[in-house]
């Protein structure tokens, strides 16, 4: 259960996008605006999950959604959950987390899918890099509307 309480109307509020890989995280800010689902200045950009974690720490009453790839240097997004769910966040509390990663090997991207089950996060909330992001976005229009 989380320690944390509802956001305030009114407040600011953030996508988060983990990736090391500047342009993605930037595509991934850039989508979000296009589709309208968050707007300038609402999505915060970081190059690892350990830079993503403690964004999400300092604001957890804004954070709306989280992006994050797989495989990053420092903290990946296995551990960025890891940590989100250790803390009771409210953005895994309430699952609103969408994972991408680059693995093409079948047994690779299958250990992904277990481990997304034992962190309980939907396997339909990953996606493969590089991402379609229209679907990416479709799926982050379900997580944000259902708030």
């Amino acid at each position: 259960m989380s320690n944390y309480t509802k956001s305030v109307p009114g407040q600011s509020r953030y996508a988060v996008i983990a990736d090391d890989v500047d342009t993605i995280a930037n595509l991934g800010g850039r989508y979000l605006q296009a589709f309208k689902l968050f707007e300038k200045g609402q999505t915060e950009a970081c190059e690892n999950g350990k830079e993503a974690l403690d964004f999400c720490l300092k604001n957890p009453l804004t954070v709306q959604l989280l992006i994050t790839d797989w495989n990053m240097p420092v903290m990946g997004g296995e551990g960025l959950i890891m940590g989100l769910k250790k803390e009771g966040h409210p953005i895994y509390e309430k699952k609103k987390i969408i994972v991408m990663t680059g693995q093409r090997d079948d047994t690779a991207y299958r250990e992904v899918i277990q481990k997304l089950a034992g962190l309980e996060i939907p396997d339909n909330n990953m996606f493969q890099k590089p991402p379609n992001w229209p679907d990416v976005m479709k799926m982050a229009g379900e997580l944000v509307s259902s708030i």
